[in-house]
């Protein structure tokens, strides 16, 4: 997928929360797959079931999870284009300012780090998206 220089420098910028969403919806996933499933019994399971809707509850938890695969997937994707392309970034102090941001740092913090204003940050971190852009 091509992405615009903007939509780059918010893949940036997004990337720790992004990391951490495909960590935690993969084990919700993986608990929910190997988990059990409580069936109904007695008088619940023999009870009408609502209309309008598939009543195999087996079905509505595959769909469900099928969903959720692609939420991850799309996730996944995100953090992928960032990863595959970082080693474009060659210049020192655009590669420091790049894993500072990745690692979930402030602008603020790496402003008083690097000695830059948080403005020029975000002129960095756009130079950075304009050299990810394929």
């Amino acid at each position: 997928m091509t992405y615009t220089t903007e939509q780059i420098a918010r893949m940036i910028k997004e990337y720790q929360t992004n990391v951490r969403a495909v960590a935690k919806l993969r084990q919700e996933y993986i608990e929910d797959v190997c988990g059990a499933n409580i069936s109904q019994y007695g008088i619940e399971a023999s009870m009408p079931k609502p209309q309008g809707q598939t009543s195999d509850p087996v079905l509505r938890e595959v769909q469900r999870l099928m969903k959720q695969d692609s939420v991850i997937a799309k996730y996944e994707q995100k953090v992928l284009y960032i990863q595959n392309r970082w080693e474009r970034v060659t210049n020192e102090r655009q590669a420091m300012i790049f894993n500072q941001v990745l690692s979930g740092a402030s602008f603020e913090l790496i402003s008083k780090t690097v000695g830059l204003t948080p403005q020029r940050i975000h002129q960095v971190i756009n130079e950075i998206a304009e050299l990810l852009k394929d």
